[in-house]
């Protein structure tokens, strides 16, 4: 999924299952921010044993119930000395080319955007292929929700690393259905098509497909058209599946799910609040758009119902917010960071992702 679905539909979702403007702002930030946050080398910070990450850390994998499963298979990060190693949730550009590595593939591409459908340890056959509500997805946002909720009887001493959590999560829960039937490693067998439609008709063959028949990693062999919620798509893999859909009905139904989950958080009927909100939110996934108009659209369709909605997503706000440059000493320049303590948002993200990247890995490992 885009922008569009990461940020803007889930921040209305939010707002529809009773969080605030900014918590729901939190929440819809850190979705769209596992597409961006594409950091993946350690940089120099002073000061960092005051923000207390790995307290945080081992705190939240503990509501997360990682202590006693087979889940814990986690290397603690040295977050308090000098060297900040931020967790990657995406890469684009160039970096593209670290996917290649196996590594990088199960850290990135499987635990964030490609959760595997079906898992082993319960006697499930295993296989890496994406579907709908696949267990892994389901598992994660069940175990998100629970931690949640139990921070929020515990005076909400997490509550900033709960609302990144539940965004990183709404986003890879999502992906499910737009990247169903693909895989995030690197595999011809999971991977190639032999034939592409959208709307019925072949698509010009663009630059990212031409990359995909070289790199079988995820929907690169079918462009961004999985993503896109206006779109009809039908694949026809080598393996010999063929999938038909409309993206438009199965964004929704993502959606949906999505407020099931959240809306009892706050006492809201789930039923209830969709009714509210559906079938506007239908109309706005179907209207032939590009992703920053479409977020558009949803703000100005959803005003009424949330006079407070704004749509605000800037990708470096939260680390500027979070660090600034320390000033070079006798005019040496060296890359040195300090917390600004404006905002720890973007370390608490950091915390949320290494925890639901352990938690899938260990469901995939066990």
């Amino acid at each position: 999924m885009n922008h569009d679905f990461h940020y803007g539909v889930i921040k209305v979702l939010a707002r529809a299952a009773g969080f605030s403007e900014d918590d729901a702002q939190t929440i819809a930030y850190a979705s769209q921010y596992t597409d961006d946050s594409a950091n993946h080398q350690p940089v120099l910070m002073e000061n960092l044993g005051n923000l207390s990450l790995n307290k945080k850390l081992e705190q939240w994998v503990e509501l997360l119930g990682l202590h006693n499963g087979p889940e814990r298979k986690i290397v603690v990060k040295v977050w308090e000395g000098t060297l900040f190693d931020p967790v990657c949730t995406s890469h684009v550009g160039v970096d593209y080319i670290l996917g290649l590595d196996s590594g990088v593939q199960r850290k990135v591409y499987v635990s964030f955007h490609f959760l595997p459908g079906k898992k082993h340890f319960d006697g499930q056959e295993f296989s890496y292929l994406t579907i709908p509500n696949g267990g892994i997805a389901s598992s994660l946002l069940d175990a998100i929700v629970d931690a949640y909720r139990t921070d929020d009887h515990n005076q909400k001493k997490l509550r900033s690393v709960a609302l990144c959590a539940l965004g990183i999560a709404l986003h890879s829960y999502a992906d499910t259905w737009a990247h169903q039937s693909f895989s995030g490693r690197r595999s011809s067998a999971d991977n190639d098509l032999i034939d592409l439609k959208v709307d019925g008709v072949k698509p010009p063959i663009d630059e990212i497909m031409k990359l995909g028949a070289l790199v079988p990693i995820g929907h690169l062999d079918a462009g961004n058209y999985p993503d896109r919620p206006d779109n009809a798509v039908e694949f026809e893999f080598k393996r010999g599946e063929n999938l038909k859909r409309s993206n438009t009905d199965a964004f929704l139904e993502a959606a949906e799910k999505i407020l099931s989950a959240l809306a009892p958080l706050n006492g809201k009927d789930p039923a209830i609040e969709w009714g509210k909100i559906g079938a506007t939110l239908k109309d706005c996934l179907a209207e032939e758009s590009d992703a920053k108009d479409r977020v558009k659209l949803i703000e100005n369709e959803f005003k009424k119902e949330f006079p407070e909605l704004t749509m605000d997503y800037d990708k470096g706000r939260w680390e500027r917010e979070a660090v600034k440059m320390k000033p070079a000493v006798d005019f040496k320049y060296s890359i040195t960071f300090l917390p600004t303590g404006q905002s720890n948002k973007w370390f608490d993200f950091h915390v949320a992702a290494l925890a639901q990247r352990t938690f899938v890995r260990g469901k995939i490992e066990s």
